[in-house]
């Protein structure tokens, strides 16, 4: 599904890690699933059911649009890494849903987890707590952040102490500090200038400093900047701009 529109064309669109919250998959199954799971009440089977009201007919009457509407009946082998979380006691969309899909999932070998959540059923405090956070953040950043390039998407200047917008043609390099902004920098990245390898130092807020460029800046020619991560990906490639003196 890539568009035309925007200023990242150049990145694809296909997703590249999933956490899966407590998603519903076979509909025909749910009301099958609450009863062993011990959840009285059920009723995806009615006419009136959020289920069978999107896909617009009682979901036991209409199988083959229920399989429509399966997220099952997409899953490839090349699909991204999953990673599954669903309340153990969740009788709005009980846990035998995510099962299931796990089930699939296992069949062929995917990379994939499925955590269930003591106590706690769909949603709530449980799962939006700050120690859950960090199991979704531990996930992103081993499945998705550091397989990534890192991305520059700014650079700031400075001379001496002031800040500038661009390098003056023939000062001594030494005289400049920049620092990088951008996504997916690892702690232990380089940072490429003309293609030279300098060191850095991190900020708290995960920005790059470069204390001091190479030589002298160039009368006439380009300054090209670009991070380097420690798994060998690169990032875009920045020019910040030279004026005469």
């Amino acid at each position: 599904m890539e568009g035309i529109v925007g200023t990242n064309l150049q990145y694809s669109s296909r997703v590249q890690a999933v956490a899966d919250w407590f998603g519903p998959t076979d509909f025909i199954q749910m009301d099958t699933q609450a009863n062993a799971q011990g959840c009285g009440g059920s009723n995806r089977n009615a006419a009136n059911s959020p289920e069978s009201l999107l896909v617009g007919c009682p979901i036991q009457t209409c199988p083959a649009a229920v399989q429509r509407a399966n997220p099952m009946t997409y899953f490839t082998r090349d699909d991204p890494p999953f990673f599954i979380q669903h309340g153990n006691a969740d009788c709005t969309v009980p846990r035998g849903q995510s099962q299931i899909l796990q089930m699939l999932m296992q069949s062929s070998g995917h990379d994939l987890s499925l955590m269930l959540i003591p106590g706690a059923g769909h949603g709530g405090t449980q799962s939006s707590a700050e120690s859950n956070m960090l199991l979704l953040d531990a996930f992103f950043n081993a499945k998705l952040r550091n397989s990534f390039s890192p991305l520059v998407n700014s650079i700031k200047i400075y001379r001496k102490k002031s800040e500038v917008t661009f390098f003056r043609a023939g000062a001594l390099g030494s005289v400049y500090r920049t620092v990088l902004s951008g996504a997916n920098f690892q702690s232990d990245a380089k940072v490429l200038v003309n293609g030279i390898e300098k060191g850095v130092s991190f900020t708290d807020g995960g920005e790059i400093k470069v204390n001091g460029l190479i030589g002298r800046i160039p009368a006439s020619g380009i300054i090209s900047v670009q991070v380097k991560n420690s798994n060998g990906s690169y990032s875009n490639i920045f020019r910040p701009e030279i004026r005469p003196e």
